[in-house]
């Protein structure tokens, strides 16, 4: 059965890595066909994080409205799936409910 959830807390642990960086370990050459060869720096390992530039973002936001599957992941989009990032949600079985639950906690968000 489809639900309908609010997000009601986010984690600091709902980030997802929003840049995939890379550095360069060859030059481009005429055999490459002039595509330089990269490698993610995540693959370089340890001894090579100082390199390394990491940009997050979060996965959720509070009160984002979320149409759910009965596996518990969203029937559109990408499929996130809420319990794999640590928010809280609270689930409705109409998305009048639902709305109104996302209004109050975006109106308690806008005056903390």
């Amino acid at each position: 059965m489809t639900t309908f959830a609010v997000v009601v807390e986010t984690s600091p642990h709902d980030m997802a890595v929003a840049l995939d960086t890379a550095i360069e370990t060859e030059q481009p050459t005429e055999e490459s066909g002039y595509l330089p060869k990269v490698e993610a720096l995540v693959s370089l390992g340890r001894a090579n994080m100082e390199l390394a530039l990491m940009l997050r973002q979060p996965v959720f936001t509070l009160g984002e409205i979320l149409i759910l599957g009965d596996d518990g992941r969203e029937v559109s989009g990408v499929g996130r799936k809420p319990s794999k990032w640590f928010v809280v949600i609270e689930e409705f079985d109409t998305i009048d409910l639902a709305i109104q639950r996302a209004i109050q906690i975006n109106a308690s968000e806008e005056n903390s």
